[in-house]
């Protein structure tokens, strides 16, 4: 915060940034889709899918809401955000099983 404030420099200067294969990548660019390609392409493999009934993996992923912590306390605010994590290690799971299992594509998976 003091660098933001004492050099002019801009929130998004500071924040780390990656170079990627057609520019420069940084937070909240709109690349959750090229992350969930990358996880794809990095854990899907020939063991990923032994053991998965195809017919029974459900695809229609449920995409949490917004948290609303108004009203809350700080433990109630750590617990929903701890669901929050959990639910979202979930759908990356889920997501990870439809794209190795099936013919579905990430984009598809994706909200």
């Amino acid at each position: 915060l003091l660098c933001a404030c004492c050099t002019n420099a801009t929130v998004e200067e500071l924040l780390p940034q990656e170079e990627k294969e057609g520019g420069w990548k940084g937070h909240g660019d709109g690349d959750r889709g090229d992350r969930m390609k990358e996880m794809v392409e990095e854990e899907c493999d020939a063991s990923t899918c032994d053991g998965v009934d195809e017919g029974a993996l459900d695809c229609d992923i449920q995409w949490p809401g917004r948290l609303d912590f108004s009203g809350m306390t700080y433990e109630q605010k750590q617990a929903a955000w701890g669901e929050m994590k959990d639910k979202k290690e979930d759908i990356r799971q889920q997501i990870l099983l439809c794209a190795c299992c099936t013919n579905a594509t990430v984009e598809e998976l994706l909200p």
